[in-house]
């Protein structure tokens, strides 16, 4: 067999095998989903409910198991180079260059993936104080790509958090690994990173959605009005770039990232004077070696 042969059998099978196989306390509710027998699974996870009142594992587990069962994975198989924004495998050729790639597409049963996070909801209704329910029903939409669901359940969980922060409980109903606010504000901060690596126009757009919720709850967070910012820096909105770095300076003036930019968007918009007035204040901070030899030689070029 050909070493390309092998490698493409290598790549299918770790495809395969993270397709991401759930650990289920109850094996019996794992087989009968497995074997598409849902309404027996359905009556056992009723039965499994009444024995144990008080405890959201169950649903849990068989909200995971449902939602795993609703996955269909495909290898695709093209030419040209991976994107920025797509996860799989180059190909080599035997002359070393890249002749294609190896990509995973992934579907998901609606009725199935719609069950397991009714699930989640049902549970979450009855312990509106696990985060890790919350963020679960938020994750599952995620992987559905259903941006309004998930963003609406993002918004519940950080209202909810921040009227109830001595209630919040994470899995197996322990502590948040943070305290609240560092918990919730860097949970909500992550979801905006993932869209914005996404490099994509709807993900630039979901991503300034949760930065501005971001915004709006936490805004001593390092990147309130920050992200925001550079939304609007990157699509060459100056104005509304330099106001969202005009607060983001207020609220952290020692922000390299935030000086730097804001003196660009002030030349940018012909505010030389206050393009200088930045930049002599990042020499004045002195934060960063770098930095500093850049204000210099910027200052020296708008003489």
């Amino acid at each position: 067999m050909k070493k390309g042969m092998i490698l493409i059998i290598i790549i299918i099978i770790i495809f395969y095998t993270n397709s991401g196989v759930v650990y289920c306390n109850n094996p019996d509710l794992a087989s009968l989903v497995e074997n598409g027998l849902y309404s027996k699974s359905d009556s056992l996870f009723k039965e499994l409910l009444k024995i144990d009142t008080n405890n959201p594992q169950i649903s849990i587990e068989y909200a995971n198991i449902l939602f795993n069962k609703s996955r269909n994975s495909m290898v695709n198989l093209s030419m040209g180079k991976l994107e920025a924004n797509e996860k799989g495998f180059n190909l080599i050729d035997s002359t070393g260059k890249e002749a294609a790639k190896m990509t995973e597409y992934v579907t998901y049963d609606t009725l199935l993936s719609q069950k397991a996070a009714g699930i989640l909801k049902n549970a979450q209704d009855k312990y509106p104080y696990r985060m890790d329910i919350r963020f679960g029903i938020a994750y599952m939409y995620q992987f559905l790509d259903d941006f309004e669901n998930q963003f609406k359940v993002i918004s519940d969980a950080i209202t909810y958090g921040k009227n109830n922060p001595d209630k919040l409980r994470w899995k197996d109903n322990t502590e948040l690994p943070e305290p609240p606010v560092v918990f919730l504000s860097g949970t909500l901060y992550d979801y905006s990173v993932e869209e914005y690596q996404k490099e994509t126009p709807k993900g630039d757009e979901r991503y300034l959605r949760l930065s501005q919720l971001l915004t709006d709850n936490f805004p001593e967070h390092p990147s309130s009005f920050k992200n925001i910012a550079f939304y609007y820096y990157n699509v060459k909105n100056w104005e509304k770039s330099m106001l969202c770095f005009e607060k983001a300076l207020s609220a952290h003036p020692r922000d390299k990232d935030v000086l730097y930019n804001l003196a660009e968007n002030y030349i940018k918009l012909n505010h030389i004077d206050k393009g200088k007035a930045c930049l002599e204040n990042i020499i004045k901070l002195d934060l960063d070696k770098d930095l500093t030899e850049y204000a210099k030689k910027r200052l020296n070029d708008l003489k």
